[in-house]
């Protein structure tokens, strides 16, 4: 007969959550009693006629029964009323409890993927969770083997565990054991503990050592400086040491710097970049409006493309004002550009300075963004003042799959087999 520790021991069947260790621990007593092959239906009374042998299997059934009695909470025994034994009765129950098994699963499955390392609980807290979900799902016959197990533990191990994962790469396949994962772990959690410990001793020394290092220097009066040649202290500690940011010359302050001053109260040039004009005054500044129509008239065909007259700006006033003629340039330009930030939209600012045709010269562009019509938006349009015509350019629409056919009077440009944009030429050909 079971003494009543044995089922003090045993877990309750009451939810779904208890039924995969209940199930475990009262099969392991049906075996123990010697029980398992009547409540799993092996053994049964099917053609038997011994009064004897029936009055065995009855009274064993009964004590199984009994078992299981004990075992479950109260809510759950009316579930089994009907059954007429062991077999019938544990049957019902497992069938009771594994109909949900599947959406449990899933949550198992999903708890096991997404299960982190907790830093406040010790190594073997953490491995018996994982072990622990584990079993769950291969009681619901989803296998998680060993290899699937030790991946997802070296995955979630922290920092300080990093030497460890080469190490255990490095160890033989045979040697390569759950039970062996486990023992190596508990260890190298033990020395990481130590080697804190030792560090932070080590810290406290080394903090003693270096004040009474610092204190020897400053006493040490053979040490010179080359900046201020006194004895005592070396250049890098120098309270007298000078040094200025805007010339980057350490033989006076940035006070009293010649070439800041000089600055300050001079001219500068936007065009030339010097000091000593004005820009309305640079030689340059003619050669840069010339440079204008040298960029304007090399490797361009030019067209008026009317759909473009359809990217109206939120402002009526500006889009009166605006060039709605866009010139399709048939030259090396990297990005449409256009003269008038009204037609833009998502503009981002930055300055970059773009090549002309006209050799050493440039224009800047302050900025871009997308310019946006029925059929389609040109993204990454260069914003640049200086630009005496708006630009389309045929390598930026290429590079995105699009296509410009030009015929005697007219240009189209396509993409994906639609016509998108269209122009006529005009009277410059």
């Amino acid at each position: 007969m079971a003494s009543e520790c044995d089922f003090n021991s045993i877990q309750k069947l009451k939810t779904i959550d208890t039924f995969t260790m209940w199930e475990f621990e009262i099969t392991v007593l049906f075996k123990a009693r010697d029980l398992i092959d009547i409540v799993d239906g092996t053994e049964t009374l099917d053609g038997e006629s011994d009064e004897i042998k029936i009055k065995k299997w009855k009274a064993r059934d009964a004590k199984a029964q009994h078992y299981i009695l004990l075992t479950i909470d109260n809510q759950i025994k009316p579930h089994i009323l009907a059954c007429k034994n062991s077999h019938e009765m544990f049957k019902t129950l497992k069938k009771l409890f594994k109909k949900e098994s599947d959406a449990q699963k899933c949550a198992l499955l999903s708890e096991f993927y997404n299960f982190k390392y907790n830093n406040e609980k010790d190594m073997m807290t953490n491995l018996c969770e994982i072990q622990n979900i584990t079993y769950k799902l291969n009681q619901l016959d989803q296998e998680i083997n060993d290899t699937m197990v030790m991946t997802k533990i070296l995955t979630i191990l922290p920092e300080s565990y990093r030497y460890f994962t080469s190490a255990w790469d490095s160890t033989s396949v045979h040697e390569r054991t759950m039970v062996n994962l486990k023992a190596r772990l508990v260890q190298e959690e033990n020395k990481i503990k130590l080697m804190d410990s030792n560090n932070g001793n080590d810290s406290l020394v080394f903090k003693a050592s270096s004040t009474h290092a610092i204190g020897m220097s400053k006493t040490n009066n053979s040490i010179k400086c080359y900046s201020c040649k006194k004895t005592g202290h070396i250049q890098r500690n120098c309270t007298s040491k000078k040094y200025c940011s805007f010339c980057k010359k350490n033989n006076h302050n940035e006070s009293n710097c010649y070439l800041k001053n000089k600055s300050s109260q001079s001219k500068f040039c936007d065009i030339c970049k010097k000091n000593n004009h004005d820009s309305k005054n640079c030689f340059f500044r003619d050669n840069r409006n010339k440079n204008r129509d040298d960029y304007k008239n090399t490797n361009k065909t030019v067209f008026l493309t009317k759909k473009l007259e359809k990217s109206r700006p939120s402002n009526e006033e500006s889009y009166k004002k605006a060039d709605k003629i866009f010139v399709v340039d048939s030259g090396c330009t990297p990005n449409h550009m256009t003269n008038d930030i009204n037609i833009l939209s998502n503009i981002k600012e930055y300055k970059q300075q773009i090549s002309v045709a006209k050799k050493n010269q440039s224009m800047l562009a302050l900025g871009s963004g997308n310019i946006e019509t029925d059929q389609c938006i040109l993204k990454n349009v260069s914003f640049v003042p200086e630009l005496s015509n708006n630009l389309i350019s045929v390598n930026a629409i290429t590079e995105n799959g699009g296509k410009v056919v030009f015929t005697r009077n007219k240009v189209e440009i396509i993409k994906n087999e639609n016509v998108v944009l269209e122009g006529n030429k005009n009277k410059q050909g």
